[in-house]
């Protein structure tokens, strides 16, 4: 039997947060996407689960909607919602993130630690003002 496949569920999800967030998620998104391109092979997510946990990080959120907190946040929280497989709204597969294997894995942990140490990064550009600190990140 073929699989039943809906990107558009996705597609709607991701759009319905970026209007909830005044249009800031998709390219705060971009932003989350050019740091992780930085890390080791072994410690980065691929571009359909960023935009996934974007989607579950952001739920609720009611932060400022700036580029600056909205980085902070994700990378403040993505570290806890690494470690659990998060479901394939598309049907394109169980999970967007099977190839972490399964729940509390070491891959999980070694990507949750990786997007941690990111968050304490950011908070430490933050706390310091250093725009040279936060050009780092992209580096």
């Amino acid at each position: 039997n073929w699989s039943k496949v809906n990107p558009h569920r996705f597609t709607h999800a991701l759009t319905k947060a970026n209007q909830r967030l005044s249009g800031k998620l998709v390219p705060c998104i971009k932003l989350i996407k050019a740091i992780v391109a930085t890390l080791p092979e072994q410690r980065k997510i691929t571009g359909y689960h960023t935009e996934s946990m974007a989607i579950n990080v952001f739920k609720g959120y009611d932060g400022p909607k700036t580029t600056k907190s909205m980085l902070r946040h994700f990378f403040e929280h993505s570290s806890d919602h690494v470690t659990e497989p998060i479901k394939d709204s598309s049907g394109q597969s169980v999970h967007v993130d099977e190839y972490l294997g399964a729940a509390n894995s070491l891959k999980r942990r070694i990507v949750a630690d990786a997007l941690g140490r990111i968050g304490r990064k950011i908070r430490n550009a933050d706390g310091a003002s250093s725009l040279d600190r936060w050009k780092e990140l992209f580096e």
